[in-house]
């Protein structure tokens, strides 16, 4: 094992193999490990090599091996840098990346594929798809075992966020090593735990006011259009550093561009100068001259941050802006519209605000028993693999059905029950490995937050309409509804 001082050569990367009796459980790059140690509680002291900061991240970091009780093998490996082209391209087939399996191609079947992903783990763990030209894979170990090994199974081929090639560049979700850990490195800071705690109060002063105008005209409230987007939109404005005399106006344009597939053109006017009419290329023109005055004039806030990195080109900064905004907003919202719902449906709100559940394990478990993000479709292999005894040829497109690893028999007890007292509960409902979303604290903090709020002025909630009556929302990848009607009552 080498000490913490031992330099990366500019031709390799470090990664770091855990082992449990000859079983690979982990590898993961260095310089993620050691950023997911950095983003622990400030409380741990800095500890004296790699191989201890190893051993102590994998043993309790978030995401990482907590319930493994044996002793790991610890190794330290340099692999060679492939050679990444940053140009984005389409998809081999990208008119495919938006259509859903024909077995759940169907308002009923999206509301409610759960059945479907059993009987698929049960006799089709991993299936080919000729119709979407892609591997299906269903259980928990497959897609954790897929996720984790990032040697094997690449992001820069196939992409999972820009299937047409509109980016200019490709951004860290669809890169590989070492050109992830370059960008990503970028920006992390603003998502660590640490970091996000100062944001707390600030954020609930926001829900508190969401919550006085929501309230003031009754109990029917859509939480997904006036609150939980409207608070993920703009708490990922603030990190990113956006003018709060511009903020109200890009929440108004990014919740109308959201709420449908035909959203009415919007104009926004900011420092004199008015962008639009139009939509998601209206937020992409503001964002291009956010960036521009930020490289002269940098202010507190990722963009500042993205705007003054020298090692990222100007396409890079540009298309990693609108990522994170995009990719801060739709997912995090369902995770809140589709709490608050289950809370309601399975009659634990009570429970809840009393304080005989745990918040936070009850949002947890409703992140695992209704997953927002259903599907990942952007790894390929760069090889021939065999993976449950079946061979995925190299190159080919692989979809990892994650609603349906959260809801495996293999690795959870009951996974058809809602139980928010559930502990431990190891969804991967953020990915896991390399590519575990950077915004997971975030969204983390945006649901206890939410919940918070509510369990502090709100005596009860029910559904406002039956669970069929929900219509599902435009991205088929995504669980969630164009509205959700509640009723809360004070």
């Amino acid at each position: 094992m080498v000490g913490a001082q031992t330099p990366v050569l500019d031709e390799q990367y470090l990664v770091v193999e855990a082992r449990r009796k000859r079983e690979l459980v982990e590898r993961v790059d260095i310089e993620v490990l050691l950023d997911r140690f950095l983003s622990l509680e400030d409380r741990f002291a800095p500890l004296a090599n790699v191989e201890d900061v190893a051993r102590f991240a994998l043993a309790v970091g978030p995401n990482a091996l907590g319930n493994y009780k044996t002793t790991f093998t610890i190794k330290l490996t340099a692999f060679p840098k492939p050679p990444i082209s940053m140009e984005m391209q389409a998809n081999p087939n990208p008119e495919l990346d938006e259509k859903l399996p024909t077995e759940i191609d169907s308002i009923e079947a999206q509301r409610n594929p759960y059945s479907w992903y059993k009987e698929m783990r049960e006799t089709n763990p991993i299936r080919y798809d000729e119709n979407r030209k892609r591997w299906d894979v269903f259980r928990y170990d497959d897609v954790e075992r897929i996720l984790t090994n990032h040697e094997t199974f690449i992001s820069s081929k196939i992409s999972d966020i820009d299937p047409v090639g509109a980016f200019g560049a490709r951004v860290f979700g669809d890169t590989d090593l070492p050109d992830h850990q370059r960008q990503r490195g970028a920006v992390d800071d603003f998502f660590r735990p640490g970091k996000l705690r100062d944001f707390r109060p600030e954020l609930r002063t926001k829900v508190d006011k969401l919550l006085d105008q929501v309230l003031e005209t009754g109990s029917a409230i859509d939480v997904a259009n006036e609150l939980s987007t409207p608070i993920t939109v703009w708490s990922i404005t603030e990190i990113l550093g956006v003018p709060s005399d511009h903020t109200d106006q890009l929440t108004e344009l990014v919740t109308e561009v959201l709420d449908t597939t035909e959203a009415e053109p919007m104009t926004i006017t900011v420092d004199g100068k008015t962008f639009g009419p139009g939509g998601h290329d209206v937020m992409e023109a503001y964002f291009k001259y956010l960036l521009d005055k930020r490289a002269r004039d940098p202010k507190d806030g990722v963009i500042s941050r993205i705007a003054q990195a020298d090692d990222l080109s100007e396409e890079e900064q540009y298309w990693m802006t609108i990522f994170l905004y995009s990719a801060g907003v739709e997912t995090s919202a369902k995770s809140i519209d589709i709490a608050l719902w289950t809370f309601a449906e399975e009659d634990v709100y009570s429970q809840l605000r009393d304080g005989k559940i745990n918040q936070k394990l009850a949002f947890e478990e409703s992140l695992r028993y209704r997953t927002a993000l259903q599907s990942m479709a952007g790894r390929s292999p760069v090889e021939d693999v065999e993976i449950n005894g079946t061979i995925i040829p190299e190159g080919d497109q692989i979809c990892l059905w994650v609603g349906s690893a959260n809801r495996d028999e293999r690795k959870f007890d009951d996974p058809d029950e809602f139980d928010p007292k559930r502990k431990p509960n190891p969804h991967i409902s953020f990915g896991k490995g390399l590519h575990y979303c950077l915004g997971a604290p975030l969204a983390l903090l945006e649901g206890d937050i939410v919940i918070e709020a509510i369990t502090d002025r709100v005596k009860s909630i029910e559904c406002a309409v039956e669970f069929d009556e929900l219509q599902p929302g435009f991205n088929p990848r995504i669980y969630g509804f164009d509205e959700v009607p509640m009723h809360f009552y004070t």
